[in-house]
Protein backbone atom coordinates (compact mmCIF):
# COMPACT_ATOMS: atom_id res chain seq x y z
CA UNK A 1 0.00 0.00 0.00
CA UNK A 2 3.12 2.41 0.44
CA UNK A 3 6.48 2.79 -0.64
CA UNK A 4 9.77 4.92 0.80
CA UNK A 5 11.91 5.56 -2.33
CA UNK A 6 11.51 3.64 -4.94
CA UNK A 7 12.46 0.14 -3.94
CA UNK A 8 11.34 -0.44 -0.11
CA UNK A 9 7.48 -1.39 -0.25
CA UNK A 10 4.97 -2.20 2.85
CA UNK A 11 1.65 -3.72 2.93
CA UNK A 12 0.27 -1.32 5.82
CA UNK A 13 1.11 2.31 6.62
CA UNK A 14 1.97 1.41 10.14
CA UNK A 15 4.98 -0.63 8.98
CA UNK A 16 5.81 2.33 6.32
CA UNK A 17 5.89 4.66 9.03
CA UNK A 18 7.70 2.70 11.63
CA UNK A 19 10.41 2.68 8.68
CA UNK A 20 10.73 5.73 7.61
CA UNK A 21 13.26 7.96 8.14
CA UNK A 22 14.42 11.73 8.65
CA UNK A 23 14.31 13.49 5.01
CA UNK A 24 12.18 10.45 3.73
CA UNK A 25 8.95 10.39 1.95
CA UNK A 26 6.33 7.92 2.50
CA UNK A 27 3.99 7.22 -0.40
CA UNK A 28 0.95 5.71 -1.04
CA UNK A 29 -0.01 3.26 -3.58
CA UNK A 30 -3.49 2.88 -3.50
CA UNK A 31 -6.63 3.90 -1.44
CA UNK A 32 -6.02 2.87 2.53
CA UNK A 33 -8.18 2.26 4.85
CA UNK A 34 -7.09 2.64 8.57
CA UNK A 35 -7.64 3.26 12.09
CA UNK A 36 -6.27 6.32 13.97
CA UNK A 37 -2.91 6.64 14.46
CA UNK A 38 0.12 9.12 14.71
CA UNK A 39 2.60 10.32 12.97
CA UNK A 40 5.87 10.88 15.86
CA UNK A 41 8.81 11.26 12.90
CA UNK A 42 10.27 14.60 12.61
CA UNK A 43 11.12 16.23 8.63
CA UNK A 44 9.06 13.63 6.93
CA UNK A 45 6.64 13.83 3.99
CA UNK A 46 3.11 11.48 3.16
CA UNK A 47 2.55 11.11 -0.52
CA UNK A 48 -0.88 10.81 -1.04
CA UNK A 49 -0.13 9.89 -4.64
CA UNK A 50 -3.49 11.39 -5.58
CA UNK A 51 -5.32 8.61 -3.07
CA UNK A 52 -7.75 8.73 -0.29
CA UNK A 53 -7.26 7.72 3.71
CA UNK A 54 -10.38 6.36 5.06
CA UNK A 55 -10.05 6.24 9.04
CA UNK A 56 -12.42 4.64 10.58
CA UNK A 57 -13.46 4.50 14.41
CA UNK A 58 -13.69 6.85 17.50
CA UNK A 59 -11.88 8.90 19.67
CA UNK A 60 -9.80 12.39 19.73
CA UNK A 61 -8.29 12.73 16.20
CA UNK A 62 -8.17 10.60 13.18
CA UNK A 63 -4.91 11.54 12.18
CA UNK A 64 -2.35 13.25 15.13
CA UNK A 65 0.89 15.53 14.36
CA UNK A 66 3.54 15.08 16.69
CA UNK A 67 6.11 15.00 15.11
CA UNK A 68 7.77 18.27 13.69
CA UNK A 69 7.88 19.51 10.22
CA UNK A 70 5.81 17.44 9.05
CA UNK A 71 4.44 18.08 5.21
CA UNK A 72 0.54 16.13 3.61
CA UNK A 73 0.20 16.31 0.23
CA UNK A 74 -1.03 15.22 -3.10
CA UNK A 75 -5.06 13.83 -1.88
CA UNK A 76 -7.90 13.54 0.51
CA UNK A 77 -7.96 12.56 4.07
CA UNK A 78 -11.71 11.40 4.89
CA UNK A 79 -13.70 8.87 7.00
CA UNK A 80 -15.60 5.91 6.42
CA UNK A 81 -18.85 7.38 6.56
CA UNK A 82 -20.13 8.53 9.50
CA UNK A 83 -17.57 8.29 12.73
CA UNK A 84 -16.94 9.72 16.27
CA UNK A 85 -13.92 11.66 15.98
CA UNK A 86 -13.85 14.84 17.29
CA UNK A 87 -11.22 16.40 14.55
CA UNK A 88 -9.80 14.43 11.48
CA UNK A 89 -6.34 16.24 11.50
CA UNK A 90 -4.78 17.45 14.94
CA UNK A 91 -1.72 19.01 14.87
CA UNK A 92 0.83 19.33 17.86
CA UNK A 93 3.94 19.33 16.05
CA UNK A 94 6.11 22.28 15.16
CA UNK A 95 5.30 22.85 12.10
CA UNK A 96 2.44 20.94 9.26
CA UNK A 97 2.31 21.36 5.69
CA UNK A 98 -0.59 20.61 3.65
CA UNK A 99 -0.11 21.22 -0.01
CA UNK A 100 -3.23 20.39 -2.62
CA UNK A 101 -5.13 17.97 0.31
CA UNK A 102 -8.49 17.60 1.12
CA UNK A 103 -8.98 17.62 4.63
CA UNK A 104 -12.72 16.46 4.30
CA UNK A 105 -14.48 16.54 7.91
CA UNK A 106 -17.64 16.11 6.52
CA UNK A 107 -18.26 13.12 8.32
CA UNK A 108 -18.08 13.84 12.02
CA UNK A 109 -20.63 13.89 14.01
CA UNK A 110 -19.38 15.38 17.72
CA UNK A 111 -20.91 18.18 18.72
CA UNK A 112 -17.39 20.46 19.09
CA UNK A 113 -15.96 18.65 16.09
CA UNK A 114 -13.06 20.06 13.56
CA UNK A 115 -11.72 18.86 10.84
CA UNK A 116 -8.29 20.56 11.34
CA UNK A 117 -7.10 21.59 15.02
CA UNK A 118 -4.23 23.31 15.13
CA UNK A 119 -2.88 23.88 19.06
CA UNK A 120 -0.86 26.09 20.62
CA UNK A 121 2.79 26.74 19.62
CA UNK A 122 1.91 24.90 16.76
CA UNK A 123 2.00 26.03 12.91
CA UNK A 124 -0.01 24.95 9.87
CA UNK A 125 0.40 26.22 6.41
CA UNK A 126 -2.29 25.48 4.08
CA UNK A 127 -0.90 25.73 0.83
CA UNK A 128 -1.85 24.94 -3.02
CA UNK A 129 -5.28 23.75 -3.95
CA UNK A 130 -5.79 22.56 -0.50
CA UNK A 131 -9.17 22.81 1.10
CA UNK A 132 -11.14 21.87 4.73
CA UNK A 133 -14.87 21.24 5.02
CA UNK A 134 -16.73 20.81 8.09
CA UNK A 135 -19.95 19.17 8.59
CA UNK A 136 -21.72 22.14 7.54
CA UNK A 137 -20.99 25.74 7.08
CA UNK A 138 -22.40 26.17 10.65
CA UNK A 139 -19.92 23.85 11.91
CA UNK A 140 -16.04 24.35 12.54
CA UNK A 141 -13.68 23.74 9.75
CA UNK A 142 -10.23 25.09 11.60
CA UNK A 143 -10.31 25.29 15.32
CA UNK A 144 -6.89 27.70 15.56
CA UNK A 145 -4.79 28.03 18.98
CA UNK A 146 -1.87 28.72 17.35
CA UNK A 147 -1.03 29.87 14.15
CA UNK A 148 -2.75 28.97 10.77
CA UNK A 149 -1.69 30.28 7.52
CA UNK A 150 -3.77 30.02 5.03
CA UNK A 151 -3.17 30.70 1.09
CA UNK A 152 -6.53 32.01 -0.70
CA UNK A 153 -5.07 33.65 -3.43
CA UNK A 154 -6.42 31.41 -6.02
CA UNK A 155 -9.66 29.68 -6.69
CA UNK A 156 -9.70 25.76 -5.52
CA UNK A 157 -10.94 23.59 -8.16
CA UNK A 158 -14.08 21.53 -6.97
CA UNK A 159 -14.64 23.70 -4.32
CA UNK A 160 -16.69 26.99 -4.25
CA UNK A 161 -14.47 28.27 -0.62
CA UNK A 162 -11.27 27.14 0.43
CA UNK A 163 -11.90 27.05 4.06
CA UNK A 164 -16.11 25.48 3.99
CA UNK A 165 -17.11 26.35 7.26
CA UNK A 166 -16.22 28.37 10.19
CA UNK A 167 -12.58 29.36 11.84
CA UNK A 168 -12.55 29.22 15.25
CA UNK A 169 -9.75 31.31 16.59
CA UNK A 170 -9.63 30.33 20.91
CA UNK A 171 -12.94 31.24 21.24
CA UNK A 172 -13.90 34.10 18.25
CA UNK A 173 -15.05 33.01 15.00
CA UNK A 174 -14.72 33.87 11.44
CA UNK A 175 -18.08 33.01 9.64
CA UNK A 176 -17.79 30.70 6.59
CA UNK A 177 -19.39 34.26 4.99
CA UNK A 178 -17.23 36.39 6.13
CA UNK A 179 -13.94 33.54 4.58
CA UNK A 180 -16.05 33.93 0.80
CA UNK A 181 -15.63 37.25 1.39
CA UNK A 182 -12.12 37.48 1.95
CA UNK A 183 -11.56 35.19 -0.79
CA UNK A 184 -12.90 36.85 -3.09
CA UNK A 185 -10.67 40.12 -2.11
CA UNK A 186 -7.67 37.90 -2.19
CA UNK A 187 -8.23 36.48 -5.76
CA UNK A 188 -8.85 39.66 -7.00
CA UNK A 189 -4.96 40.40 -6.71
CA UNK A 190 -5.07 42.31 -3.30
CA UNK A 191 -3.59 39.75 -1.24
CA UNK A 192 -1.19 36.53 -1.14
CA UNK A 193 -1.78 35.07 2.23
CA UNK A 194 -4.03 35.19 5.46
CA UNK A 195 -2.12 34.80 8.70
CA UNK A 196 -4.31 33.67 11.78
CA UNK A 197 -2.95 34.02 15.26
CA UNK A 198 -4.81 33.98 18.49
CA UNK A 199 -7.43 36.71 18.46
CA UNK A 200 -5.38 38.70 15.69
CA UNK A 201 -5.34 38.48 11.57
CA UNK A 202 -2.58 39.26 10.13
CA UNK A 203 -1.99 40.00 6.91
CA UNK A 204 0.64 40.66 4.68
CA UNK A 205 0.53 43.98 2.34
CA UNK A 206 -2.15 46.42 2.09
CA UNK A 207 -5.08 45.44 4.28
CA UNK A 208 -8.72 44.88 3.27
CA UNK A 209 -10.78 47.62 5.21
CA UNK A 210 -13.79 46.28 4.04
CA UNK A 211 -13.05 43.04 5.65
CA UNK A 212 -11.99 44.25 8.62
CA UNK A 213 -15.25 46.14 9.50
CA UNK A 214 -17.21 43.67 8.30
CA UNK A 215 -15.42 41.52 10.51
CA UNK A 216 -15.64 43.41 13.66
CA UNK A 217 -19.13 44.41 13.56
CA UNK A 218 -20.33 40.90 12.74
CA UNK A 219 -18.23 39.57 15.98
CA UNK A 220 -19.49 42.71 18.16
CA UNK A 221 -15.38 43.67 18.54
CA UNK A 222 -13.65 47.07 18.29
CA UNK A 223 -10.81 47.13 15.25
CA UNK A 224 -7.55 49.13 15.36
CA UNK A 225 -5.48 48.88 12.26
CA UNK A 226 -1.50 48.44 12.66
CA UNK A 227 1.31 49.16 10.02
CA UNK A 228 4.82 47.92 10.14
CA UNK A 229 6.87 47.96 6.63
CA UNK A 230 5.02 46.81 4.16
CA UNK A 231 3.17 44.38 6.79
CA UNK A 232 -0.72 45.62 7.93
CA UNK A 233 -2.58 44.24 10.07
CA UNK A 234 -5.77 44.24 12.12
CA UNK A 235 -6.09 43.26 15.85
CA UNK A 236 -10.40 42.92 17.48
CA UNK A 237 -10.96 43.34 21.05
CA UNK A 238 -14.04 43.35 23.12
Amino acid sequence: VAKIGETAKYTTLQAAFEAVGSNQTVTLLKEVVSDAWTIEKDNVTIDLGGYRIYFRGNGDAALTITGNNVMIKNGTLCTTGVVGFKTLVDNNGTLLTITNVIVRGTSLTAADAAALRNNENSVVNINGTSYVLAPSESNVAIENNGTCNIDLSKPVPGADARVQGNIKQNGDKLTAGQIRYLEKQLQGGMQKVVKLVGNEVDQTGKAINAYYDKLAKTNGMSLQEFKKGTSSWAEFSK
